[in-house]
């Protein structure tokens, strides 16, 4: 019945239909005149989603309603009102004025901070990809989990133990097996099959390969088949461990995507977001990217105390996004064109939601989806994507969150500021970003 239907378009709509019965505006984010403070929102499941029987909903929506009491009751404001407005638009609407805050996530960058005001990081997420799920066992993966495992501390040293215990061994065999009772065929053998021999005996006993026999007579012989028999036991099972461990870990396991092989692919992101900015600025090389403002606010600090103090949160990522970009100073050109624009050969595909782009994905118009973590693992779980999509767990880049506040009203920012702090403070801080993003969305500390 539903076949061909796009989901995607179909959840818009619901969300257009919600705005409207919620009384939120969305022609050019404009204001509708009757609230003292505009509120710009943008569909970004967990952040902000559509329910067409309890309305908006999500984790800034809550945040938000909570706070707004707050601001209320200091005086600062008297009502607010949604207003449903495109990524690409919601700076400049801070700019100018007709926006006053910006709760759908907003990543803040040195860039961003020249046009808008921003409150403090009130979550930190990370660039990374989503990728379709495998379901075949991936040797090469299987290869590398048993190369970890053997590189570990203390495995060489145990594995070069158990060869010499192996050497001692062979010995002893040497002498048993003239008790043995093939012993008179091994004793007309040639000098050097006696010696392999010696070690197929022990290698095959003191890996489990050969259980225990009646092949020695001697109580020597016979001893040493027992201890043998007891180190394959235990030696084999440890093996059939690391194996079995190994062929499960690389069952449905996908590889992980390196910042190399993106240009390779092709890629679905958000249009107007900061993974888009990040990936066609991949193949920039280390001089031009240092003169770059993206990530270097000590260039240009601006005019405002404020604004340095902020964007100087951002100089740990200076450093990492130098050696990133000087690794793949090489590549490329990476261009992204809306997806109404895009043909079969276009790189980098822009979408309206990160939904969309999970759609492209599922359908496998696209190879991955480049976009932060927090977004893109909250839509992995949906039951839509659930054993069809998963998302990387290293990310490329830190992404801090924090809401854009217009830069007239710094009062306005401060006491979100101090609502923040309160509520990031609060034990139940943690339980209301695990009610949305999930168990192990936030870290212990």
């Amino acid at each position: 019945m539903f076949k061909g239907c796009n989901f995607s378009g179909f959840r818009t709509l619901i969300f257009m239909f919600v705005l409207g019965l919620s009384g939120v505006t969305h022609a050019e984010c404009q204001r509708s005149g009757d609230a003292d403070v505009a509120v710009g929102i943008r569909l970004s499941p967990p952040f902000v989603s559509e329910d067409s029987i309890r309305g908006l909903r999500g984790l800034a929506i809550d945040l938000w309603r909570s706070i707004e009491q707050d601001l209320q009751a200091q005086g600062l404001m008297v009502s607010s009102e949604f207003v449903d407005c495109d990524l690409r638009q919601q700076l400049p609407a801070l700019a100018d004025g007709r926006l006053d805050v910006v709760i759908s996530p907003l990543t803040i960058t040195a860039a961003r901070l020249e046009r808008a005001d921003f409150t403090q990081q009130y979550l930190n997420s990370g660039l990374t990809v989503a990728v379709p799920q495998g379901s075949a066992i991936d040797f090469g993966h299987a290869m590398r989990i048993l190369g970890q495992t053997i590189t570990q501390r203390g495995v060489p040293r145990a594995i070069l133990i158990f060869l010499l215990i192996n050497l001692l061994l062979a010995f002893l065999v040497s002498r048993a097996l003239r008790d043995h009772r093939d012993a008179g065929v091994i004793m007309n053998e040639p000098r050097i099959m006696r010696g392999y021999r010696y070690l197929m005996e022990t290698i095959i006993r003191t890996t489990g390969l050969y259980s225990m026999g009646v092949d020695f007579k001697s109580t020597l012989g016979r001893s040493l088949d027992m201890f043998m028999s007891i180190l394959g036991a235990i030696l084999s099972a440890a093996i059939f461990g690391v194996l079995t461990a190994a062929l499960i870990g690389s069952i449905g396991a996908s590889r992980d995507v390196s910042l190399e092989q993106l240009s390779d692919l092709r890629v679905a992101t958000l249009s107007g977001s900061t993974a888009q900015q990040f990936l066609e600025e991949l193949s920039v090389d280390g001089a031009a990217w240092q003169h770059s403002r993206y990530f270097n606010p000590q260039a240009d600090a601006g005019p405002s105390h404020a604004f340095r103090r902020r964007a100087a949160l951002l100089d740990a990522n200076d450093d990492a996004m130098a050696d990133i970009f000087g690794a793949v100073a090489n590549l490329p050109r990476v261009r992204c064109e809306p997806v109404e624009q895009a043909t079969s050969d276009s790189p980098c595909i822009l979408l309206p939601t990160w939904d969309a782009a999970m759609e492209q994905l599922a359908r496998g118009e696209v190879d991955v989806v480049l976009g932060d973590w927090a977004q893109l693992s909250y839509l992995a779980r949906l039951p839509v994507y659930r054993g069809r999509i998963e998302v990387q767990s290293e990310v490329y880049r830190n992404e801090p969150y924090g809401w854009g506040v217009n830069p007239a009203r710094p009062e306005l920012r401060d006491a979100i500021n101090r609502a923040l702090l309160e509520r990031l403070r609060s034990p139940e801080w943690r339980y209301l970003v695990q009610e949305y993003m999930g168990t192990g969305s936030i870290a212990p500390d």
